[in-house]
């Protein structure tokens, strides 16, 4: 099983992957893009999930745990939620979800 696997693939097709949001920085800048394209409230996928073992997210491409993290308050709690394998930037901070049943926005960067 793999995350949203149409936009891992659209990301590869454009030469890059599903974002891995690597600190602080590239937070903030990814927090200001989606504001200034108006989608802050609309989810919008990374290359975070946690399919090999519930509530250990990884990055997609990099097989390593996400850190820091920037969880939105009652998100990724421990709460047993098998359907919500991915991760996802809303209202500035990520939130879990399905990917396998919803389709949003996502967001690619180059290798």
């Amino acid at each position: 099983m793999t995350i949203t696997a149409t936009e891992e693939t659209v990301c590869e097709e454009l030469g890059g992957m599903l974002v891995e949001v690597g600190g602080v920085q590239e937070h903030t800048y990814i927090q200001g893009m989606l504001r200034d394209n108006g989608v802050e409230d609309t989810p919008t996928w990374i290359g975070l999930q946690d399919f090999a073992e519930e509530g250990e997210f990884v990055w997609t491409r990099s097989k390593t745990r996400a850190h820091p993290t920037f969880w939105n308050s009652k998100e990724n709690s421990g709460d047993p939620a098998p359907e919500e394998d991915c991760a996802a930037y809303r209202n500035g901070g990520w939130i879990d979800a399905n990917c396998e049943l919803h389709r949003y926005h996502f967001i690619c960067e180059t290798m």
